[in-house]
């Protein structure tokens, strides 16, 4: 199954962050992201999908990485430059190849290191359901 990229398309760096007449960074990092998709094989190209707000604004342009079954990843501090849109369909390309969706560090493209600001564990991984059913307190038991 393909993976998804969410791009924040609320995401402001410092050179647009006062002027809300213009369009956003992640509005236009989503726009290189599409177009540098084009050039893709239909089958190796992402979904791009814009999202309101990814809450990691200290480092704006942010995305997102998800794929069913595979661990997720929220990266920042993207410029809205071809450049970064190829490094982030690089990994992407990369992230999909993955059983789990764990690229190992030497693979990555240059430019998504040091861009990772979370990784998010794979819906299947979710340890909630059973830490739900024990008694959280003493007292419960």
């Amino acid at each position: 199954m393909p993976s998804t990229l969410f791009v924040c398309t609320t995401c402001r760096r410092a050179d647009n962050v006062d002027d809300a007449t213009t369009e956003s960074c992640g509005s236009k990092l989503k726009r290189e992201l599409e177009a540098a998709a084009e050039s893709l094989p239909e089958a190796a190209r992402p979904k791009i999908e814009g999202y309101e707000c990814l809450m990691n604004c200290e480092r704006a342009c942010n995305v997102a990485i998800r794929a069913q079954g595979k661990s997720g990843f929220l990266l920042g501090g993207f410029a809205p430059v071809l450049a970064d849109a190829r490094a982030l369909l690089d990994y992407t390309w990369l992230y999909n190849a993955s059983p789990g969706g764990v690229v190992p560090y030497r693979d990555w493209p240059d430019g998504v290191r040091g861009r990772f600001c979370g990784r998010i564990p794979a819906a299947s991984a979710d340890p909630l359901p059973q830490a739900r059913s024990e008694p959280a307190l003493e007292g419960e038991k």
